[in-house]
């Protein structure tokens, strides 16, 4: 996976991570750099790239004083490897020591 031109990015409400431009301390401006942001969508109802906010709500990211300049899809998540779980007629590796019958 690439980074590629914001132009081209999905605009179908699908998941993707962002690369903007600006800063996330709009206390501080003159740390201006570019990150990246995870998991936004574009909601075509508002025409706005959206984020969801600390407290599950969504928020505009250009309305942080952001520029958009290049999106990313998802990774696809890691494969569970399933444990092996022993079979019923499988004998224990270890067997218990028993105390001689008088």
């Amino acid at each position: 996976m690439t980074w590629q031109k914001i132009k081209t990015a999905p605009k179908n409400e699908t998941t993707v991570d962002l690369w903007v431009l600006g800063t996330p301390f709009p206390e501080k401006p003159k740390h201006n750099f570019g990150f990246r942001l995870p998991d936004c969508w574009y909601c075509p109802d508002n025409k706005a790239w959206l984020i969801t906010d600390g407290y599950g709500e969504a928020e505009k990211v250009k309305g942080r004083g952001l520029k958009i300049t290049h999106w990313m899809p998802l990774p696809a998540p890691p494969e569970a490897k399933a444990k092996k779980k022993p079979s019923i007629t499988q004998k224990p590796k270890t067997q218990l020591a028993t105390a001689p019958t008088p």
